[in-house]
């Protein structure tokens, strides 16, 4: 598991100035079709559009398929959610804006798929993704500047060759102690959930500390679920690889004064027999704040 992040201003000395809506617009476009701006992909495809804010696409990268979930959160930020492939986690591009100035930047929580091997250490595989996210952005930016150039830039969200739409009706095949397991999570039984983890079980949500051992476990569950009223997972890819399974979910936060709010999270959970060593959630908290 790694976490990258890269910052980039947006306007650098010398180039034409470009407002927050014209960069949102080149991010978006390469949401949509990342093939003219990130050379690293050389095929990308939208294959289940959910709404106009929400697809799937698959990208080829050095070989290797990938499939990814996109939110659009206009007007600053794009997440990304690896649900296949041999890397997993998520990406966010964002807009900041920091006075009159404004930042690219591009964060990174990633993890080789259980049983996967990859033919670079983690650390050069970050280093490859900074460069090449660093390229893309400074390929976007241009492109957006000549397109403004020559008349005005495409519209973000035209329309690009879809793929015929798969059914994603089917009900997912979870294991019954991960529907159990998060039943306590979604109750907020800091009891309950505590209760499913080894005596040296670890806990690690985002880039913040991991809480091993019963007691801080339920030291920090118990403080998280404090701040809301209830939490629901709704369940979006599982992948059970034996000791080791990996979740897709969505994650909706009820906060005590009634605001709901959800994000998208890639979850490793790691046992030995019937109980956790190790969960790991991957994911953005910025909308949490």
């Amino acid at each position: 598991m790694f976490f990258t992040e890269i910052r980039m201003a947006a306007n650098p000395p010398g180039a034409a100035p470009l407002d927050q809506d014209q960069i949102w617009q080149g991010l978006a476009q390469k949401a949509l079709d990342a093939v003219p701006y990130v050379e690293a992909i050389t095929e990308c495809r939208i294959i289940d559009r959910k709404s106009e804010n929400l697809f799937d696409r698959e990208v080829t990268i050095g070989g290797h398929r990938y499939v990814e979930r996109v939110w659009l959160e206009a007007p600053s930020r794009v997440v990304f959610a690896r649900l296949e492939g041999p890397v997993l986690g998520t990406i966010t591009n964002e807009i900041v804006k920091d006075g009159d100035e404004l930042t690219l930047a591009f964060e990174f929580a990633l993890t080789v798929r259980p049983g996967h091997k990859i033919p670079v250490t983690e650390q050069e595989l970050s280093s490859q993704m900074a460069a090449a996210y660093r390229t893309a952005a400074e390929s976007t930016l241009a492109a957006v500047r000549a397109s403004l150039a020559t008349g005005g830039a495409r519209p973000a969200g035209s329309s690009l060759p879809v793929a015929a739409e798969p059914s994603r009706d089917k009900a997912v095949d979870a294991p019954p102690w991960l529907v159990e397991f998060y039943k306590k999570v979604d109750a907020l039984d800091a009891e309950g959930v505590v209760a499913g983890f080894a005596p040296d079980g670890s806990m690690r949500f985002g880039s913040n500390d991991p809480m091993t051992g019963q007691e801080a476990l339920r030291a920090g569950v118990g403080w998280i679920f404090s701040n809301y009223r209830r939490m629901a997972h709704d369940f979006v890819n599982v992948w059970d690889c034996g000791d080791t399974v990996v979740l897709e979910a969505t994650v909706s936060y009820e906060f005590l004064d009634g605001r709901v709010v959800p994000i998208p999270a890639l979850t490793t959970i790691e046992r030995r027999g019937d109980v956790i060593v190790d969960l790991r959630v991957f994911t953005d908290p910025t909308p949490l704040q």
